[in-house]
């Protein structure tokens, strides 16, 4: 839901509707600004190296390596994502080692054009993976459907 309102947002910007079928890749590429879920993984990453450079005892750095909620009775089914989880999850999708990342985030200004670098390989999985995705969409409709008998 967020993508969709930051594309609403950026249709807005350049005076486009969606009536006129163009696609957000298409868009993307107009207005030069990724997607939402590129932004938010940059901003993580940056705000994980800032806590990583942080000295002992901080509680931000504390929190992140050490600190735990009270443990309180887990409700059923899958666990939620603690922001380590989503941190990891961000650092895979990057293609940026999981383990060895926190010694890249020491000096400051490899690590910010380490993940600036790798915004621009996101962006592009993400134009791929919507471009896949339409193509299969069409091919879908395209085929012909099978006829009921009744």
């Amino acid at each position: 839901m967020l993508d969709a309102f930051h594309f609403c947002c950026l249709r807005s910007i350049l005076g486009v509707s969606w009536h006129d079928r163009i696609p957000n890749t298409t868009i993307m590429e107009r207005t030069g600004a990724p997607d939402i879920i590129s932004l938010l993984r940059i901003f993580r990453l940056r705000w994980s190296g800032h806590v990583c450079r942080m000295e002992d005892g901080r509680l931000p750095k504390d929190i992140l390596y050490h600190g735990q909620l009270p443990a309180d009775p887990r409700p059923v089914g899958r666990p939620k994502l603690r922001y380590k989880d989503v941190l990891k999850g961000d650092l895979k999708a990057l293609n940026i080692n999981t383990e060895n990342w926190e010694q890249l985030t020491l000096e400051h200004a490899p690590w910010r054009s380490l993940f600036q670098d790798r915004r621009a390989y996101s962006i592009q999985t993400y134009i791929t993976d919507c471009n896949r995705c339409r193509t299969d969409r069409w091919t879908r409709q395209e085929s012909p459907q099978r006829k009921q008998t009744v």
